[in-house]
Formats: C-alpha cells, structure tokens, sequence
C-alpha cells in the first residue's frame, strides 16, 4: 500500500500512502486532476462528479480548515475557517409551471448565528428571502406573499432541509411570537403557540385560554366565549344574535 503508479498515452495516476497522498492527472490542456497532499487537509482537482451533474466540470480547492471552494457551471460555494460561508447557484424550477424557468439564489452564513438567503426567478417579479439571527429571530419572505417571522428562533441552521422537520415539530416550545402567511391567510401566535389570531376569508378567529375565543361561522358571523365557555355570545354584521351562560341560552334576536 506504499505507492502505485499507473499510466496510458493520456492519463497517469500516483498513489503514495493511499489515501493520503493522491497525483492523478489527464494529459492535454484543459485535462482533469487530482492533488491530495495530504488528504483530507489539501486538495486540488478539476473533473466530472457524475453524482452531482454528468455535464458539469466540477473544481475543488481546499486547504482544511482554513479555505474550501467549490465551482461548477451553476454553482459556487466558499468556506472561510468552517464559519464564513457564501454559496451561489442558478438552476431550474417547476415552481412557476412548464418549461422550468431559471433562477438564481445567493446564501451567506456565519455559522451558527446569522444566514441569509436571496432568490430570484426569471419571469416573476420580487425575491424569496430568508434571514436568520439566532437564537432570536428568523424571517422568511416569499415573493407571492408567503411570510414566517418568529421570536425565539432557537433551531440553528433551520433553513438546512435535514432541520426543518424539527423546527416543524418542536418550535412551539420557545416559540414567543410568530407570524405565519400564506397570501390569503394571515396568522399570529404568542407565547408558546397558546395564543392565536387567524384571519381568513372565512373571518377572524381569536384564541386566548381560559378567558376568550372567537370563531368564524360564517357569512360574517362569529361564536364568543368568556372564562372557557361560561359566557357566551353570538354575533353576525348586524350585532349581537344570542347571549348564553353555561351553554343556556338567555337570550336570543
């Protein structure tokens, strides 16, 4: 396993302690190669990753942990000391209906305490944006008016794919104020997702426990309850439709 040496009319490749120490070169300008000097501390190597894109040269300069830069035809992305990330790509998306039009995002990180995100497509006005200052705040704003503000923001690095199931399914534990948007829908929760104001085409919907509730029945008229449904009140756009206590009707228009 001390050293190895092939070659062809094109190509050469020197093994020294594999996996250590790697000269691998393609003969002719323009050719791929490959430099480990040691791995994993140094590499230096232009080529085709065929997992990532067949079609794509792809380019990797690393001297860990100090610097590592990625490069191919879409995508660049730098690495300062394992902190200081900028990552840039331009692909294709579905988003906005067939053909996939081209987009183009640009992500910056200080790990773990603050990330932004810029997105653009091509043909649709405004940009995706994403900003996360943690453990306090995060923002994500959709340019079809998609909108998710919170405070506490404790799930590091939550806009990471593999993250957001959990920030999904726990948020609700520091989860103070957030805003929560789809264009249509508007909603707002406070202190650990126990209090709510929702507003809907369908009307506005409020949740305070134990002192007070609001829901939408429809046609403009809403359900109230007071000290978890002591008090009750019905209303529509005309005013007061019923009073009741203890579910009991007392009175009624």
């Amino acid at each position: 396993p001390l050293l190895g040496y092939e070659s062809a009319e094109n190509w050469s490749r020197t093994p020294l302690l594999w996996p250590f120490f790697r000269f691998n070169r393609e003969k002719g300008e323009g050719g791929q190669y490959l430099y480990d000097v040691p791995w994993p501390i140094f590499r230096w190597q232009k080529g085709q990753r065929r997992r990532v894109s067949p079609d794509q040269t792809h380019e990797v300069f690393r001297i860990f942990p100090l610097y590592s830069r990625q490069r191919t035809e879409t995508l660049d992305s730098r690495n300062v000391l394992l902190l200081f990330w900028r990552r840039h790509e331009d692909g294709r998306t579905l988003e906005e209906g067939y053909p996939p039009r081209p987009y183009r995002r640009t992500d910056n990180w200080l790990i773990p305490l603050w990330h932004n995100s810029h997105r653009t497509v091509e043909g649709r006005e405004g940009a995706d944006t994403q900003l996360q200052m943690w453990p306090f705040y995060h923002s994500e704003l959709g340019a079809r008016g998609r909108t998710d503000r919170a405070l506490f923001s404790l799930m590091p690095l939550r806009h990471w794919e593999f993250m957001r199931p959990a920030d999904e399914l726990y948020s609700f534990l520091w989860t103070v104020w957030r805003h929560r948007s789809d264009g249509i829908r508007d909603e707002h929760r406070f202190l650990f997702d126990t209090v709510l104001h929702r507003t809907s085409p369908e009307g506005v919907r409020i949740s305070v426990p134990f002192l007070y509730s609001r829901v939408p029945r429809g046609a403009g008229a809403h359900r109230h309850r007071i000290l978890w449904g002591l008090f009750g009140a019905g209303t529509d756009p005309d005013g007061v439709t019923d009073v009741s206590l203890l579910g009991l009707t007392l009175w009624r228009r």
